[in-house]
């Protein structure tokens, strides 16, 4: 995604202070990134590709960010989205959903 791109979905999403935004195929990590620059408390990523997952982990180390991110190696399939903030309720269902699902923590 395009730098561009991933900022004007931080300013749709209004990734604030308290918001754990999590991204099916986050690729290289950049919307991961870009959440905790602008604010977010924690980002998670969920790949299924492990050549993607470690680019990801590569480009979050090298931000150092490595505390306020963390990615799974998942066989969840992808959604639609790109990324997004979610309401609690959501995070819960998502949370429950990924307990069952085999993975693997990457960083």
């Amino acid at each position: 995604t395009p730098d561009d791109i991933v900022e004007e979905m931080m300013k749709l999403g209004k990734v604030g202070k308290d918001d754990v935004v999590y991204e099916p195929g986050p690729g290289d990590g950049r919307v991961l990134i870009a959440s905790i620059k602008k604010g977010a408390k924690k980002a998670v990523g969920i790949e299924i590709d492990a050549k993607k997952a470690d680019e990801a982990k590569e480009n979050v180390k090298k931000a150092k960010l490595d505390k306020e991110i963390a990615a799974v190696l998942n066989s969840v399939p992808q959604s639609g989205v790109d990324a997004g903030v979610l309401p609690p309720a959501v995070e819960e269902q998502l949370t429950a959903m990924l307990k069952g699902a085999p993975k693997q923590k990457l960083f």
